[in-house]
């Protein structure tokens, strides 16, 4: 029985090697903070936080190539937007579409994602949704093929 605890407690600590491979898995949480962004829609200058929960796969082959992806909980997510003139408070209340978040390693990578969020002023009700993306990638040379970002919101009828 303690050998067993002992096996199961080192299998969800330490990485498994698995066919002469490194495999790990897990859970934590990203924390994203941004004090000055101006957003068109909020009207001012913004201050940014969230929390977002997430599940992540790394395998690291023989040959030392790696692939690493996770996968955001979405409906976990909490998050907040503070208006810096203002003082208005947006708070996250829905995902829009789901996010998607992955990369991979070896001699190219890739990391994109896409987040879609509705936000809700804590004082009138006012709804405004943000759309993220983000995708950035490398060619076995560690040069840039691609770094695009953008960001964009709206207002929503109530």
């Amino acid at each position: 029985m303690k050998k067993t605890i002992l096996i199961a407690l080192l299998t969800l600590t330490f990485p498994i090697l698995y066919g002469g491979a490194v495999v790990d898995s897990g859970e934590a949480v990203f924390e994203v903070e941004n004090s000055e962004v101006y957003f068109d829609c909020f009207g001012e200058m913004i201050y940014t936080y969230m929390a977002v929960p997430y599940t992540y796969h790394y395998v690291e082959t023989p040959s030392g190539k790696t692939v690493y992806s996770e996968m955001w909980n979405v409906k976990g997510i909490v998050g907040v937007i503070i208006g810096l003139e203002s003082g208005r408070v947006w708070d996250r209340t829905d995902v829009v579409s789901p996010l998607i978040s992955r990369s991979s390693g070896g001699d190219n990578w890739m990391y994109m994602y896409t987040f879609k969020s509705v936000f809700v002023e804590q004082e009138t009700g006012a709804r405004t949704i943000v759309h993220e993306t983000y995708h950035i990638s490398a060619n076995a040379n560690g040069e840039l093929q691609v770094d695009k970002y953008s960001i964009n919101c709206k207002a929503l009828k109530n």
